[in-house]
């Protein structure tokens, strides 16, 4: 796996919670299991995540009620929901809310696996045009060269400062 991840697993079960971390741990994710959300609050407060998979029943109520909390446990957290009672309106509000997949139990470890592998992927990608893009910024603003970007109506859409002071 090129990109590990840092997931916090919220599960109230211990038998579950403890096969899901040593699934993603076997895989070269470092995770971490809550029992509850006041759990993961405390652990939340001294780490941060890139990936929360949640059960949808927890001990303080569903997850959906505290979804806009658990989206500052990390920058551009992603969220997996797990859940035993599926129906399409949850899944639905979930999905608006947010959350980046909903997964029915019983859990098959390879479908939960590529899943991760996906998003770890999505994250990787995305760090590496946050780069790209600093990068084409810095160009941008320190090269000795006029560069003048044109939409295809002709319009100056952007121009160095170098290009600013000859002009």
């Amino acid at each position: 796996m090129d990109e590990s991840l840092r997931i916090l697993i919220i599960e109230d079960d211990p038998d579950t919670r403890a096969n899901l971390c040593d699934i993603l741990s076997m895989d070269g994710h470092q995770v971490v299991g809550a029992a509850s959300l006041a759990e993961s609050r405390r652990i939340a407060n001294v780490d941060q995540f890139g990936l929360v998979i949640t059960d949808r029943k927890l001990p303080e109520g569903m997850i959906e009620d505290f979804l806009t909390e658990v989206k500052t446990y990390g920058h551009a957290l992603e969220i997996i929901v797990v859940t035993a009672f599926g129906d399409m309106e949850s899944t639905i509000t979930a999905l608006r809310l947010g959350v980046s997949d909903y997964v029915i139990k019983p859990i098959i470890p390879d479908d939960l696996r590529s899943t991760v592998t996906r998003i770890a992927e999505k994250k990787r990608l995305e760090s590496e045009l946050t780069e790209e893009h600093l990068f084409a910024n810095e160009l941008l603003n320190t090269a000795e060269a006029i560069i003048l970007v044109l939409d295809l109506d002709g319009k100056i859409v952007r121009f160095n400062p170098y290009f600013e002071q000859l002009t």
